[in-house]
């Protein structure tokens, strides 16, 4: 994942210890110093007191170990190996030049491309083998291990995935499988106990520990929808897809991503909250797929300026409507551009990732109170009747169906480079028909589409808008900058 913005870190003069007060150069003996007053008692200031607090700490670290530990597993994933791009040096080398020189006996055996295998880390959240883990651990998966700590091994099916929140579920064939507790995410403080666990650069059921750092991070560009827990606890690569505990020994979050310059942890680890998690483990379960709820406005965040350009009270928190969508349940609820949405079925709005969460969580059909406030004046809760967020979002472009590409999504996956635990949104080809334009002219399955027309890419409605001035314009060709397995290259796909 890369940061578009630089993160500092401003220390000026901290000093831990003791603050000792001197008397000015120069001062003689008669000058007379008050003696400071004797500090007060603390709870815990004698040394039998700490001893004792730390060994309550350590054991509670031990308990969370225990019953962790045996509901980690480890996952590895093996995928479809890369095709080879540009000139094959070997490409001459074909059965027939081999005959020619051993002999029409001879056997030609081809070494194709080797298999890519990833590695990462699930939990089990079910005595009958349900594991919950990231989608970019098993994405592309052709096929799944999953070993336990015991030293089982199973064979993974995966049961569904959801690439907008990064969750994917796995199962295993077992019927006792020690499983963990999902806790109430919404009860989470800063400051809490944050456990890590997982299998970083394969060093198995490796337990780390830190503080709940933020909640609510969003715009963070690891998926589409995004409300992650941040945690100091040291998170590296191979620990996506593995549980982040409570001191109780909960589950409070799925570790994702990471923001570092240096492959490790840097102490700035991101979780799925637990009850998002749980929200779309359901729904995979269920029915394979996952609906979320849509209103049709984009939104900004508040700032100091904005609050002060709409006459807002100087306190004011939430998100501005900056468009309403034609046709939308939000236009037919009477929102409008410019106002400042504050409580979104009665739960407070602080950022654009709370509300895109709690939309996230609305089962569609659903009619939600949503508080606004318009012209610096709190209006009465407007009645939104949320309908499917699929028949709201962009969709493949019609110039590109007509094409061969029947459908391209918003996808999470490994940021280029050697660290696997940073992740970025990208625009997907899910599918392409065969014997298409699409197809001969080279687009396949899994391309990452970069660039269209020089324009970057970077959600559906980049690659629509662009498809459609190209359509509007007569062009006959779409210039499309793809990606595949790492590999970047152009390719010209004919619009007529």
């Amino acid at each position: 994942m890369q940061m578009k913005t630089t993160w500092k870190a401003a220390c000026a003069g901290l000093a831990l210890g003791v603050c000792v007060l001197c008397a000015p150069y120069g001062a003689t003996a008669s000058t007379k110093v008050t003696p400071a007053s004797t500090p007060k008692k603390t709870p815990y200031s004698s040394p039998g007191d700490v001893h004792d607090i730390a060994i309550a700490s350590q054991n509670a670290f031990v308990a969370v170990a225990q019953k962790a530990i045996p509901a980690v597993v480890f996952i590895k994933v093996e995928s479809h190996p890369a095709p080879f791009r540009g000139n094959d040096p070997f490409a001459m080398m074909h059965e027939d030049f081999f005959k020619r020189f051993f002999g029409s006996d001879f056997e030609f055996r081809q070494k194709g491309p080797a298999p890519q295998v990833a590695r990462g880390t699930g939990f089990l959240v079910s005595s009958d083998g349900y594991i919950l883990t990231n989608n970019h651990v098993i994405q592309d998966s052709k096929a799944i291990k999953v070993l336990l700590h015991s030293g089982e091994e199973y064979d993974g099916e995966l049961v569904g995935a959801d690439p907008q929140t990064d969750i994917a579920v796995v199962k295993i064939q077992t019927t006792n499988a020690p499983f963990l507790e999902l806790a109430n995410s919404d009860e989470l403080e800063v400051g809490q106990w944050a456990i890590a666990c997982g299998n970083p650069y394969e060093l198995r059921s490796t337990l780390t520990v830190g503080v709940i750092s933020a909640t609510g991070r969003s715009n963070l560009n690891i998926s589409s929808v995004e409300d992650f827990i941040q945690t100091d606890a040291a998170i590296n690569s191979g620990n996506s897809g593995g549980p982040l505990f409570n001191i109780e020994g909960q589950v409070i979050g799925i570790n994702t991503a990471i923001v570092t310059r240096t492959g490790g942890s840097m102490g700035l680890g991101f979780a799925v909250p637990s009850n998002m998690a749980k929200h779309v483990m359901n729904q995979l379960v269920e029915t394979g797929d996952v609906s979320r709820g849509y209103m049709g406005v984009d939104a900004q965040e508040l700032n100091p300026e904005l609050v002060e350009a709409f006459k807002l009270p100087k306190k004011s928190t939430g998100v501005i409507i900056t468009e309403v969508a034609a046709d939308s349940p939000a236009e037919k609820a009477g929102l409008k551009a410019g106002d400042v949405i504050v409580r979104y079925n009665n739960k407070q709005i602080t950022s654009i990732g709370t509300l895109r969460h709690q939309l996230a969580l609305t089962k569609p059909g659903t009619i939600v109170d949503v508080q606004v406030m318009r012209d610096g004046k709190e209006m009465a809760p407007m009645k939104v009747t949320v309908a499917d967020q699929r028949d709201g979002l962009p969709t493949t472009p019609a110039a590109l169906k007509k094409a061969g590409v029947d459908d391209i999504v918003e996808a999470s996956m490994p940021a280029r480079g050697k660290h696997s635990d940073e992740s970025q949104r990208v625009v997907m080809i899910k599918s392409v028909r065969q014997g298409t334009r699409a197809a001969i002219e080279g687009l396949r399955a899994n391309m990452v589409i970069v660039s269209a027309n020089h324009v970057p890419v970077k959600s559906l409605s980049d690659l629509n808008k662009v498809v459609d001035e190209a359509v509007k314009k007569g062009h006959s060709k779409l210039l499309l900058l793809v990606r595949n397995r790492g590999a970047a290259h152009y390719i010209t796909l004919s619009l007529k």
